[in-house]
């Protein structure tokens, strides 16, 4: 992506587009990938584009009409190879107005410009989050000194993160999941820099490679600061002492670091200590991933007890946060990989760098953040009317859980590539049930139940305790997950509900397996 200023710096508070040229260097431009076809999605993009344009001088958007095939619109460039809008370019075209959401979620590759911030030193957002954005952050950033919101999130950048101390109006600041910090004593000392930031919000740079001490500086943060996640580094000492200072801080995940110390008042900072979980994530239970130079393990698979147990446990989860807890909580991206289990299979929700504290009477809605990070949680099992900048919910948890649910009994991720021209997990659970519920189970537990089957030589007993009784839980599990997954908010069930008949269909399951123990003890004494 390259973003350049052809004329002059723009006098509003809100992003004009001066000059805008998008280069998607991949597989296309926008949240939903059809390849091949006649690329409705594109054309539907970028009339989604061209809405959110409020001031159009020299009237570039004029040919965007159905006159003409969008191939032709003005600035726009289609791709022979992957059949996609690869280039939409608009610089000194004068376009005044906001950018589009449905032109994101791309692959885009390559260098952020190193002169972005003297070219673009007005600049209020760059937002270019879940890319393939390589290289350094440009030094040149810092110039940028209008900017309030920098989300490079889930890209491939590397290198040291440099001063920013002319970054004075950034309120959110989110580096997760990127390559940053060389592991090395000063990998934070940009962190100082960020002090002059008056009225900084979020500072996300969890799951990078930054290294060395906690710089005492993050004492003088502002007090605005609500949410502080340096989560899965290499950072290691004490915590500093002055961290009290920050009085507004709502979520402070530093956990998976190398980190002690106590709190001013002398009490151990128990938010910080994990447990070691044995076995992983259930994420690499459900999609093992074999890695190259390694001995091959055992394949390891989840039965259906199981996979119910760990539901259960999930659900126990979110109802405490939920109903239980003094002021509830939303977790807010919860997925597989964020179910932690133990060595007894049990499983934990964890990761709660994206929670948020419910305080509004009702307890059902939190509206007091509208900003773009951390509300979205993760595609696939973010609520979808996040994605249109709803407040945060329970039913938004509920949802995502909905999802894993789905996924852990299908095992099929939501973003696989047969779910797309409208078709979701959620619909394709839905169109099965109940009578082909068979075609859509999880293989693994199909085998499972031949394997039950095999070792009970009586026809009868397979008919009344092998299939059925396994079908029945999975109807009636399969049908939890789609009323979780409705489309409308009040049409989800309660977490509190959905424990409960979850445990009425675990005690059927554990009947049926006590019924096919009792039949076998009798056939072999006879």
């Amino acid at each position: 992506m390259g973003l350049y200023d052809m004329s002059s710096a723009p006098s509003s508070s809100s992003f004009y587009m001066h000059a805008f040229i998008l280069l998607v260097l991949c597989y296309g431009l926008l949240v939903t990938s059809v390849v091949g076809g006649n690329n409705e999605t594109d054309r539907l993009a970028l009339l989604e584009f061209k809405a959110k344009i409020t001031d159009d001088p020299l009237q570039v958007m004029s040919s965007w009409n159905d006159s003409i095939h969008f191939r032709q619109w003005r600035g726009v460039t289609y791709g022979r190879r992957h059949q996609r809008v690869i280039v939409l370019d608009q610089r000194s075209s004068k376009l005044g107005g906001s950018i589009s959401p449905h032109i994101g979620d791309n692959q885009i590759q390559g260098h952020l410009p190193s002169d972005i911030g003297i070219t673009l030193p007005n600049i209020e957002e760059i937002f270019i989050y879940i890319n393939q954005f390589v290289g350094p952050i440009p030094i040149s950033i810092s110039n940028a000194s209008n900017l309030e919101l920098l989300e490079l999130t889930d890209n491939k950048l590397r290198g040291r993160v440099p001063s920013l101390e002319k970054l004075y109006r950034v309120s959110v600041f989110a580096l997760a999941y990127n390559e940053l910090g060389n592991g090395g004593a000063n990998g934070l000392s940009f962190h100082c820099s960020l002090t002059n930031s008056t009225y900084l919000t979020i500072l996300a740079i969890g799951n990078n490679n930054f290294g060395g001490e906690l710089p005492k500086c993050i004492a003088n943060f502002s007090t605005t600061l609500t949410i502080l996640s340096l989560k899965s580094n290499k950072i290691s000492g004490n915590i500093p002492t002055g961290i009290e200072n920050l009085t507004n801080l709502e979520s402070l995940n530093m956990g998976n670091n190398k980190l002690s110390g106590v709190d001013y008042q002398g009490h151990v900072f128990k938010a910080l200590v994990y447990e070691f979980m044995t076995n992983g994530n259930l994420d690499e239970w459900l999609h093992p991933i074999s890695r190259t130079n390694e001995v091959p393990e055992e394949q390891r698979n989840l039965n259906f007890l199981q996979r119910l147990n760990i539901t259960i446990d999930v659900a126990n989860a979110l109802e405490y946060l939920h109903h239980h807890c003094h002021t509830p909580i939303v977790h807010c991206d919860l997925k597989p990989s964020n179910v932690l289990l133990d060595d007894e299979m049990i499983g934990h929700v964890g990761d709660f760098g994206l929670a948020r504290f419910l305080r509004e009477a009702t307890q059902e809605r939190f509206t007091n953040q509208s900003n773009s990070f951390g509300l979205r949680g993760t595609i696939g099992y973010a609520l979808p009317e996040y994605g249109i900048g709803n407040e945060v919910s329970i039913n938004g948890d509920v949802y995502s859980y909905g999802i894993l649910l789905l996924e852990m009994f299908t095992r099929k991720r939501p973003t696989v590539n047969i779910f797309k021209d409208n078709l979701n997990l959620h619909d394709f659970v839905k169109g099965a049930l109940p009578k082909r519920v068979i075609n859509i189970v999880d293989p693994i537990i199909l085998w499972e139940r031949e394997d039950m089957e095999t070792r009970t030589n009586d026809t009868h007993i397979q008919n009344q305790i092998g299939s059925p009784k396994i079908l029945e839980c999975l109807i009636l599990i399969f049908g939890i997950g789609v009323s979780c997954t409705m489309e409308s908010p009040r049409e989800r069930m309660n977490i509190s509900d959905v424990v409960a008949q979850l445990h009425l269909i675990r005690e059927k399951l554990l009947r049926t397996r006590i019924a096919e123990k009792d039949f076998n003890l009798q056939v072999n004494c006879s």
